[in-house]
């Protein structure tokens, strides 16, 4: 059989293991089956530990691949956003010059029509006042 010795302090759990050093007496020494068990074993974990090993690479390459894509998922979606943003500003921006050269244009023709109607005031005012007024004697004729 083989052994284990622990480092320092026997009675320590969680002690450094050293390598296997051969502990049994010529009498208990491994059948040459056993030994092959063990060395089939021994190649058994190794594949085993090879295959996760593998995996766990590929799991993190595809995580980090999930990543890079999850990424510029987000940048696309951000930069489409601040596109809508862009165009959407351009328009209101747009409306709004719309919106006061209306006001403008409403006001001027406001103004021109008040303007009409004083000059409409003054003449049928100037009418009522002339139809109102008693009639002038006319001069006679010498």
């Amino acid at each position: 059989m083989i052994g284990w010795r622990h480092a320092g302090d026997q009675s320590t759990r969680g002690a450094i293991l050293n390598k296997p050093t051969p502990t049994a007496t010529p009498s208990a020494l491994p059948t040459p089956d056993a030994l092959r068990l063990a060395l089939a074993e021994v190649r058994d974990l190794q594949r085993t530990a090879i295959a996760l090993r593998a995996a766990l690479e590929t799991a993190q390459q595809e995580r980090q691949r999930q990543v890079q894509d999850a990424l510029a998922g987000a940048h696309n979606e951000a930069q489409q956003l601040r596109d809508t943003i862009a165009a959407l500003r351009g328009e209101l921006e747009r409306l709004a010059l719309e919106h006061a050269d209306a006001l403008q244009q409403s006001a001027s023709g406001q103004r021109a029509e008040l303007g009409q109607l004083h000059d409409t005031i003054r003449a049928l005012r100037g009418a009522l006042e002339a139809a109102a007024a008693p009639p002038r004697p006319r001069p006679r004729p010498h």
